[in-house]
Protein backbone atom coordinates (compact mmCIF):
# COMPACT_ATOMS: atom_id res chain seq x y z
CA UNK A 1 0.00 0.00 0.00
CA UNK A 2 0.86 3.64 -0.19
CA UNK A 3 2.23 5.66 2.66
CA UNK A 4 0.09 8.44 4.01
CA UNK A 5 1.26 11.94 3.18
CA UNK A 6 2.26 14.26 5.99
CA UNK A 7 4.78 12.10 7.78
CA UNK A 8 4.62 9.64 10.60
CA UNK A 9 2.30 9.70 13.58
CA UNK A 10 4.00 11.15 16.64
CA UNK A 11 3.59 9.95 20.19
CA UNK A 12 2.07 12.29 22.78
CA UNK A 13 5.42 12.42 24.56
CA UNK A 14 7.24 13.53 21.39
CA UNK A 15 4.68 16.24 20.61
CA UNK A 16 4.78 17.46 24.21
CA UNK A 17 8.58 17.64 24.13
CA UNK A 18 8.53 19.57 20.84
CA UNK A 19 5.93 22.05 22.10
CA UNK A 20 7.67 22.63 25.42
CA UNK A 21 11.00 23.16 23.65
CA UNK A 22 9.48 25.65 21.21
CA UNK A 23 8.10 27.63 24.17
CA UNK A 24 11.47 27.57 26.01
CA UNK A 25 10.12 25.46 28.85
CA UNK A 26 12.61 22.92 30.23
CA UNK A 27 11.16 19.60 29.13
CA UNK A 28 13.44 17.46 31.27
CA UNK A 29 11.80 18.50 34.57
CA UNK A 30 8.41 19.84 33.49
CA UNK A 31 6.54 17.32 35.66
CA UNK A 32 8.23 18.62 38.81
CA UNK A 33 7.39 22.21 37.84
CA UNK A 34 3.78 21.22 37.04
CA UNK A 35 3.16 19.94 40.57
CA UNK A 36 2.98 23.57 41.74
CA UNK A 37 -0.13 24.45 39.80
CA UNK A 38 -0.16 28.25 40.17
CA UNK A 39 3.51 28.58 39.18
CA UNK A 40 2.98 26.17 36.28
CA UNK A 41 0.00 28.11 34.94
CA UNK A 42 1.90 31.39 35.21
CA UNK A 43 4.94 29.89 33.46
CA UNK A 44 2.82 28.44 30.66
CA UNK A 45 0.99 31.73 30.19
CA UNK A 46 4.18 33.80 29.97
CA UNK A 47 6.06 31.39 27.73
CA UNK A 48 3.13 30.92 25.36
CA UNK A 49 2.72 34.68 24.99
CA UNK A 50 6.41 35.15 24.15
CA UNK A 51 6.29 32.20 21.75
CA UNK A 52 3.24 33.64 19.99
CA UNK A 53 4.87 37.08 19.72
CA UNK A 54 8.01 35.56 18.19
CA UNK A 55 5.90 33.45 15.82
CA UNK A 56 3.94 36.48 14.62
CA UNK A 57 7.14 38.52 14.20
CA UNK A 58 8.62 35.72 12.12
CA UNK A 59 5.51 35.56 9.93
CA UNK A 60 5.54 39.35 9.49
CA UNK A 61 9.22 39.36 8.53
CA UNK A 62 8.60 36.58 5.98
CA UNK A 63 5.67 38.54 4.54
CA UNK A 64 7.76 41.73 4.38
CA UNK A 65 10.65 39.94 2.66
CA UNK A 66 8.24 38.50 0.13
CA UNK A 67 6.76 41.94 -0.57
CA UNK A 68 10.08 43.71 -1.11
CA UNK A 69 11.35 41.01 -3.46
CA UNK A 70 11.25 42.38 -7.02
CA UNK A 71 8.61 40.85 -9.21
CA UNK A 72 9.96 38.89 -12.17
CA UNK A 73 9.80 40.64 -15.49
CA UNK A 74 9.35 38.48 -18.55
CA UNK A 75 10.21 39.42 -22.10
CA UNK A 76 7.51 37.86 -24.18
CA UNK A 77 8.56 36.44 -27.53
CA UNK A 78 6.07 36.10 -30.34
CA UNK A 79 6.30 34.09 -33.56
CA UNK A 80 5.35 35.38 -37.03
CA UNK A 81 1.65 34.71 -36.50
CA UNK A 82 1.58 36.72 -33.25
CA UNK A 83 1.42 33.81 -30.81
CA UNK A 84 3.48 33.53 -27.63
CA UNK A 85 6.41 31.29 -28.40
CA UNK A 86 9.30 29.61 -26.56
CA UNK A 87 12.31 29.27 -28.83
CA UNK A 88 14.06 26.67 -26.69
CA UNK A 89 11.28 24.08 -26.87
CA UNK A 90 9.41 25.32 -30.00
CA UNK A 91 6.28 25.57 -27.93
CA UNK A 92 3.31 27.90 -28.49
CA UNK A 93 1.25 29.29 -25.59
CA UNK A 94 -2.29 30.65 -25.51
CA UNK A 95 -1.86 32.85 -22.44
CA UNK A 96 0.86 34.97 -20.86
CA UNK A 97 0.31 33.06 -17.63
CA UNK A 98 1.18 29.77 -19.31
CA UNK A 99 4.26 31.33 -20.89
CA UNK A 100 5.41 32.76 -17.53
CA UNK A 101 4.92 29.36 -15.84
CA UNK A 102 6.99 27.73 -18.56
CA UNK A 103 9.80 30.30 -18.14
CA UNK A 104 9.80 29.70 -14.36
CA UNK A 105 10.17 25.99 -15.04
CA UNK A 106 13.23 26.83 -17.19
CA UNK A 107 14.84 28.70 -14.30
CA UNK A 108 14.34 25.74 -11.91
CA UNK A 109 16.25 23.34 -14.14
Amino acid sequence: GKRKSGGQYLRFKDVLKRNLTSCNIPWSNWERIATQRSKWRKLISEKCKTFEMKRLEHIDSKRYNKKIRPKPSYTYSYNNSGQLYCGSFNRIFKTKFGYASHIRAHSRR
